[in-house]
């Protein structure tokens, strides 16, 4: 038996047990302890009805923490599952991704080289257009210095030829004009004139015609004999 102070209802148990010591044969001490007894019944009864109580409650506890922790199996599976198709997702991507960066390297590395490839070409074709435009203006200048001198050559041959011309000319008609004069000196003053410019139309149409075969004769050379 426990000790006394450790009883739920020590002081009615004191109680009893005094009046039991001093009246052991009295229905009195029958009473005490039949009332500690009750007492003690009722006490357990109650704890009983507490305990089932709480069976209840832990009982209802215990399912909903069951569901609860099902509820929370249930979505921690769904989000693995969902990380688990997203890292998937990532991986795929990534592979893809390096797939084409694989592929877009070897594009630009080939682009690389076409440009290297089109950079020389064209550096080689300025190298070339440099050369042809020196070629060019070399090959334009000996032309124009060959120009230039068959120019001056011709001038110089087309001034001579038309100084010849026109010596030739009045060498001629002061010849003419000279014989004339003499022929004509004992005419009078009328046909002498008339004589005068006739030879001089003459010698006009002479000029002219010598002018239009290409020979360079100054105009006024030939409008010297129409006054």
């Amino acid at each position: 038996m426990p000790p006394v102070k450790d009883l739920l209802f020590k002081d009615a148990y004191v109680d009893a047990a005094r009046t039991k010591v001093l009246e052991r044969i009295t229905l009195l001490s029958d009473g005490s302890i039949n009332y500690v007894i009750e007492l003690y019944d009722t006490a357990l009864k109650e704890t009983i009805s507490k305990l089932k109580q709480s069976d209840r409650l832990v009982r209802v506890r215990d399912t909903v923490l069951n569901r609860k922790t099902s509820e929370f199996r249930v979505a921690i599976d769904k989000e693995a599952a969902e990380q688990s198709r997203l890292l998937a997702g990532k991986k795929a991507l990534k592979e893809k991704f390096m797939e084409k960066f694989g592929e877009l390297k070897e594009k630009f590395k080939n682009a690389g080289e076409k440009i290297r490839g089109l950079e020389r070409e064209r550096a080689a074709l300025e190298k070339e257009k440099t050369a042809l435009e020196e070629k060019r203006v070399a090959t334009a200048l000996r032309h124009l210095k060959e120009v230039n001198r068959l120019r001056d050559s011709r001038s110089y041959k087309v001034t001579h030829e038309r100084v010849r011309v026109q010596t030739a000319t009045i060498v001629k008609s002061n010849h003419h004009f000279a014989k004339g004069r003499d022929h004509e000196k004992p005419r009078g003053d009328f046909e002498t004139a008339r004589s005068l410019q006739s030879q001089a139309f003459g010698t006009k149409k002479c000029l002219e015609a010598l002018k239009e075969s290409g020979i360079d004769i100054p105009q006024e050379t030939i409008d010297l004999f129409a006054e």
